[in-house]
């Protein structure tokens, strides 16, 4: 059954592809392994990539916030990555996070301001900065309904300031992702991510040009099967695209993020999470967009 499922995650993908615009697609231009000794480094699941491209904030879902450089070459490629500090998030009562085991998902940055998503609560934190006590942003009434496991995977930031938060699960295969849009002061329900199985979400980032992209993992039993589908954002999701995809050689991809390093040169960076085994890697991708996009 394992092999049949592979093969039907191909030919779904391949289906999808030959529905979507005919575009190049994103070119591998650099990878990185990220180990270091230290028994909290781990399990990454989003990250919030400086405008430069030279340092990043990566967000453990055991409640921790991580800080690091990217080395670069001459060109921009990716060589590794360098650990400047780990910070303990706090709940709304003060204490750290990392205690509570709320299964830390998705991270977005809105003027100046973190927002985290929490999968095992279903709830949404905001910072006013990196060691602030948060406040919780009030969440849609449907949210409270999602499975077992399966809430708040993925956060993003669009350009007009709104904040989205899609679920990893949609309830059935047949039913399409929601994505929730909050404006600062209310959600809206317009948008959806049409569901491919057998891919699940694990993470959404809006490029510079607009587009909402998301990343989708299927586990075989036996690895990991990712893929990145984009789409044009406007009243609902258009444009359906297959960025990426399917793909075995990106280990557990649970974040996605953009950078600019030239005015026709888009990079978009994928971070697998190594969920604390041993067997697993901590793995950073990095995508040349096509300039025709």
């Amino acid at each position: 059954m394992r092999i049949w499922s592979s093969l039907a995650a191909i030919l779904v993908a391949g289906c999808a592809a030959g529905q979507a615009n005919t575009q190049a697609l994103p070119m591998l231009v650099g990878q990185a392994g990220w180990v270091e000794d230290d028994p909290r480094f781990g399990g990454f699941s989003a990250i919030e990539l400086a405008a430069d491209g030279q340092s990043m904030l990566a967000l453990s879902d055991r409640g921790w916030l991580v800080r690091a450089s990217l080395a670069r070459g001459a060109t921009g490629r990716l060589g590794g990555v360098d650990l400047i500090e780990e910070i303990a998030l706090k709940d709304v009562d003060g204490n750290p996070l990392a205690e509570a085991q709320v299964d830390s998902e998705g991270l977005a940055e809105i003027g100046g301001q973190l927002f985290v998503s929490l999968e095992g609560r279903n709830e949404i934190l905001r910072y006013a900065s990196l060691d602030a006590v948060p406040d919780r942003v009030p969440v849609p009434e449907g949210i409270a309904t999602l499975q077992r496991n399966s809430g708040l995977e993925a956060l993003a930031a669009d350009g007009q300031g709104n904040l989205l938060a899609i679920p990893e699960r949609s309830g059935r295969l047949d039913r399409p992702f929601p994505v929730w849009r909050w404006d600062g002061a209310a959600w809206d329900t317009d948008l959806q991510v049409p569901r491919r199985p057998p891919f699940l979400i694990t993470d959404a980032a809006v490029a510079p040009d607009g587009r909402l992209y998301v990343t989708e993992r299927d586990f075989t039993g036996i690895s990991f099967t990712v893929q990145v589908r984009s789409f044009a954002v406007g009243a609902v999701l258009t444009d359906e695209r297959i960025e990426i995809g399917p793909r075995t050689d990106l280990d557990n991809v649970e974040a996605i993020d953009f950078w600019q390093a030239g005015p026709d040169d888009t990079r978009l960076l994928l971070m697998s999470d190594d969920n604390f085994f041993w067997l697993q890697r901590t793995l950073l991708s990095e995508f040349r967009l096509a300039p025709s996009r």
